[in-house]
């Protein structure tokens, strides 16, 4: 009796861990497997940031738009960072050439785009202001901060937003309420505007809890379905 528990535990244990492995699979598009190669040049487009909830609503329209730029750089640099962490030479790991964000957001500024433009402009116009194969763009609405300037005084029940924003007055956000994150995150070709890779997460949040566990859920489940495995490639 004993062993054939062991076995079932065991059975199900290995039946998760390929399940786990393969999770990026059901992300992806047919396209993906035409399109896609280890040289694919990716970038990251800065995050389409909507602050909602109590949170905006303290906030005069300029101030957000200035929250929500400062939340959008911050989590695309982030993100880049998450992805890079996943490279290796191993068959699960990522292969991808990665354009650093300092440079796309160069080179869509000298182009005369700004945060929210170069979003809505289509994959492919973007390529060829990019230079690159592919695009990651990624939009998140949340009633939540998630850059570190404000998690101590989020902690205190206290938000001063001066400094970063010239403000001097006070907010008080002792008693924000549990919210809901979402965030949609999709890869296109660039060249053929076809859908490669899409995901969508969304999660209750706590506008108290860390900044730092807030970007970094929202990073884990973007890398474990992110796909350019270099067993993908192997298998071509």
């Amino acid at each position: 009796m004993k062993n054939l528990v062991f076995n079932s535990v065991l059975f199900f244990v290995l039946i998760s861990f390929v399940t786990s492995c393969n999770t990026y699979k059901r992300h992806v598009t047919q396209a993906y497997y035409q399109e896609a190669s280890p040289n694919t040049k990716l970038a990251i487009v800065p995050v389409k940031y909507h602050l909602n909830g109590p949170i905006a609503k303290r906030l005069d329209q300029e101030k957000r738009e200035q929250v929500e730029e400062a939340e959008a750089y911050r989590f695309q640099t982030a993100l880049a960072a998450h992805i890079i962490r996943k490279m290796g030479k191993r068959r699960r790991k990522v292969r991808v050439n990665l354009q650093d964000v300092n440079v796309t957001n160069k080179l869509l500024k000298e182009s005369g785009y700004t945060l929210k433009e170069a979003f809505e402009l289509l994959p492919s116009e973007l390529g060829k202001i990019l230079g690159v194969d592919a695009v990651m763009l990624v939009d998140i609405e949340s009633n939540q901060l998630m850059t570190n300037f404000e998690s101590e005084a989020l902690k205190t029940g206290t938000y001063v937003l001066e400094g970063i924003f010239g403000l001097n007055n006070e907010v008080d956000f002792g008693n924000i309420p549990t919210g809901v994150t979402r965030a949609n995150a999709s890869i296109v070709d660039t060249k053929t505007n076809a859908l490669l890779w899409a995901n969508r997460i969304e999660r209750l949040t706590k506008v108290k809890r860390s900044s730092m566990d807030a970007i970094s859920n929202i990073n884990h489940e973007f890398g474990r379905t992110f796909p350019f495995r270099n067993r993908d490639f192997k298998e071509k």
